[in-house]
């Protein structure tokens, strides 16, 4: 690592993320929006790739961090926003397109696509919330952050809590 705090990579590392998990789940409400199933399902399979590390980074380190800076009922909507957006993930990549989904399950697939999108909006302006941290504590973080990347497990490895993190 160069001479640059872990606190300025944890914070470029958590933009980024965010800014590439929104724009994938954008392009996701997109192709549900457009009745794509196919292609929702191509960019269902990329956001479980690509989301996997931060989603575990922030369910087993993140958010308990938050736990101290910010109220429960907060930190309970950041893991629902999660399990909303996993379901709808889960339900595209099990599907067999384009039969399985109605128009019924696509509103709905929508809505819980969209309400991610807007977690994701949200959740990267907590990184603010960490301020109050010690430069011991940013670095453990930063630590984790890599840790995940390295496993790079999917989502929907994640959500079913199977990945137990080493400590």
């Amino acid at each position: 690592m160069s001479m640059l705090p872990a606190s300025r990579y944890l914070s470029q590392a958590f933009q980024s993320d965010h800014a590439c998990l929104e724009q994938i789940a954008n392009n996701l409400k997109e192709a549900l929006c457009n009745r794509d199933i196919i292609g929702a399902r191509e960019i269902a399979n990329e956001l479980d790739r690509k989301a996997g590390a931060h989603i575990a980074f922030e369910e087993i380190d993140f958010y308990p961090v938050l736990t101290s800076y910010l109220p429960e009922q907060q930190i309970e909507k950041l893991y629902l926003d999660h399990i909303a957006g996993l379901a709808a993930i889960e339900l595209i990549l099990n599907s067999n397109p384009p039969n399985e989904i109605d128009q019924r399950q696509i509103k709905t697939l929508t809505a819980h696509v969209n309400a991610f999108e807007m977690h994701v909006a949200e959740c990267g302006k907590l990184f603010s919330s960490m301020g109050a941290l010690s430069s011991i504590r940013l670095q453990d973080l930063w630590e984790r952050l890599v840790y995940w990347r390295s496993k790079a497990p999917r989502w929907t490895e994640i959500g079913e809590r199977q990945l137990t993190p080493e400590l």
